[in-house]
């Protein structure tokens, strides 16, 4: 079974971005965020599409849409559709993040009081 797109609706405010709503439809995600820009609660709106590879077995979100318009250039702010130019790869954390990893100290002899006096 083929794994549907998802596109998240996502805005900034204070300096955060959050997720504002979840679409199966990008029309129905671009026409969400050009509301929420439109009530002008937020510095900045956009849409990510959400998508697994099967070949190489990670998630890719690619922001399709955005406003206001990404480094003032023409961009993708208009809603054109299709992804913009940096896409973010993201795969499972590998199991050693969460091991700790131990490292090898040199052993030191410790001292007694009386050591340290005879010096």
């Amino acid at each position: 079974m083929e794994n549907p797109n998802v596109f998240e609706v996502q805005t900034l405010k204070d300096g955060r971005w959050m997720i504002e709503q979840r679409c199966r439809s990008e029309d129905e995600a671009v026409a969400e965020a050009r509301d929420l820009f439109d009530s002008r609660h937020f510095k900045s709106v956009k849409v990510v599409k959400e998508a697994f590879d099967q070949s190489a077995k990670l998630y890719r979100e690619t922001t399709v849409f955005s406003l206001p318009e990404a480094n003032g250039s023409g961009g993708n702010g208009g809603g054109a559709g299709g992804p913009m130019l940096n896409e973010t790869k993201m795969a499972p954390a590998p199991p050693s993040k969460f091991a700790k990893k131990k490292v090898a100290k040199p052993k030191k002899k410790k001292k007694s009081l009386l050591d340290f006096f005879r010096e």
